[in-house]
Parts: C-alpha cells; sequence; structure tokens
C-alpha cells in the first residue's frame, strides 16, 4: 500500500549545497513542504547532471538516476532498499507494503551497469512520487 502525503511547493533554490557533500559545486534545487502527522517536513529535490536527490529533513535519502533510455522516455530509477539499510531488495524477496504501491522494476533492465537488485522506476517529471518514495523511506528508516 502506498501512501500518498500533501506536497506543498516552498520555492527555488538557484545554489542548494547538498547536506554533508565532500565535493562538487552548488546545483538549483526545488523546496517542498509535506504535512505528515502535525509536522511540516522540508523537502529538497536537487537538480543533477545524472538525474535528482530528494532530501527529506536534511537527510539524503534516494538519488534517482537517468536511465540508459532517459532521451527518449524521461524516465529516472532510485533503488529499491531495505529500512534501515544500505542494501537493496533482490528480486523475490519480501518487500514491505508501504513500498508495494510504486513501480517496482528490476534495475538492469534500465541500467546496464546497475546492481542485479530492485528500483523504483518514475517520469523525471513526477516529482510527486519522488517525493513520497523519498518521505516512506525516512518514515521506515525512522528519520522523521
Amino acid at each position: 500500500m502506498m501512501f500518498s502525503y500533501p506536497i506543498i511547493y516552498d520555492g527555488v533554490d538557484p545554489a542548494y549545497q547538498f547536506p554533508f557533500a565532500k565535493k562538487g559545486p552548488p546545483r538549483p534545487a526545488i523546496k517542498f513542504i509535506v504535512n505528515y502527522q502535525g509536522k511540516s517536513i522540508p523537502i529538497v529535490v536537487q537538480l543533477g547532471d545524472k538525474g535528482m536527490m530528494v532530501v527529506v529533513k536534511n537527510h539524503p535519502m534516494v538519488e534517482f538516476h537517468k536511465t540508459d533510455n532517459y532521451d527518449k522516455t524521461g524516465y529516472l530509477m532510485g533503488p529499491l532498499r531495505k529500512p534501515k539499510s544500505e542494501e537493496m531488495f533482490k528480486a523475490g524477496e519480501v518487500i514491505p507494503p508501504e513500498l508495494q504501491g510504486f513501480n517496482i522494476v528490476y534495475q538492469k533492465d534500465y541500467r546496464r551497469k546497475s546492481p542485479d537488485r530492485l528500483g523504483v522506476l518514475v517520469k523525471s517529471s513526477d516529482i510527486d512520487t519522488m517525493i513520497n518514495y523519498a518521505l516512506t523511506r525516512a518514515i521506515l528508516e525512522s528519520k522523521i
């Protein structure tokens, strides 16, 4: 069961510096607020050359990379990680109900250099789904 949270646009930061960044220049980012259980949760979607990063309450949660056919499809892929782990789900493993409603695919079908693991496929224009996936992961990982 996938949850969808109300998302409020909160402006643009033309030179956002990724939290804990060790290298790389500031990049443009779009800011949002999500109301979750009476709290206003800040979310930033940073735009990069290889895709987008979603940061929830200063926690980098999901990096969506361009797929091999991005120029034709506009698809981005985010890793489907196990809660409170950097380990990604493999085909056949039990996925928490909160994550099952996302478009889960085999990463290698969209990015040849990806590991043999599952991922979440989104259109680059579908920022709501990217935010909802990142927020769901943050909730499962007790970051909020």
